[in-house]
């Protein structure tokens, strides 16, 4: 996909945390960093659909050039331990929704 990005970030006011998955809006990572971080946000993760490993959150598919809330939850996300296919990985979790962001 063009330009598929996944960012974690905590919005430490409303103490919130976030998935965000953009698709086309930014060209590199660090915009889409950098949109949050204007905004406030703290950034946990930032990440491509090549590098990361989808769980359960489900990928953007249409409206390419939009970002969308994928998940979030009051409080922080958590670092866990996930098992696939024989091998442990780390991964975030927000919520119920988990994914891996690097292979």
């Amino acid at each position: 996909m063009k330009n598929y990005f996944r960012l974690t970030a905590y919005e430490p006011n409303k103490n919130i945390t976030m998935i965000l998955d953009c698709y086309g809006l930014f060209e590199k990572k660090w915009q889409f960093s950098s949109f949050c971080i204007k905004r406030g946000c703290k950034i946990i993760n930032i990440t491509d659909d090549e590098q990361m490993i989808d769980v359960n959150c489900g990928k953007m598919t249409q409206n390419p050039n939009q970002f969308r809330l994928m998940a979030y939850i009051e409080g922080t996300a958590e670092h866990i331990k996930y098992d696939l296919d024989g091998t442990s990985y780390n991964a975030i979790k927000v919520g119920d929704k988990i994914y891996i962001p690097e292979k």
